[in-house]
């Protein structure tokens, strides 16, 4: 049985930085959980929607943001995708 805090970190990882599967699976490896990329897949169609929502309450819409600025060297808008 693995505990929910090894799922959950392994959903987070995947949701919060946009990893891979094979990604999130290569970085449990090296902190000494080994699961297939196939495990960490059924993890977040299963509990995903729900990290996904609580990351956007926390962080706002995922993605990258770039800032515009004018010509007095400050920001004049901020565009995500």
């Amino acid at each position: 049985p693995v505990s929910p805090e090894f799922i959950g970190h392994g959903v987070w990882l995947y949701h919060r930085f946009c990893l891979s599967f094979r990604d999130v699976d290569e970085h449990l490896a090296n902190r000494g959980f080994f699961v297939s990329h196939e495990t960490v897949r059924q993890w977040c169609r299963e509990f995903g929607l729900e990290f996904a929502g609580n990351l956007r309450r926390r962080y706002g819409r995922l993605g990258c943001c770039d800032e515009f600025w004018g010509r007095a060297g400050r920001p004049v808008g901020r565009q995500c995708f």
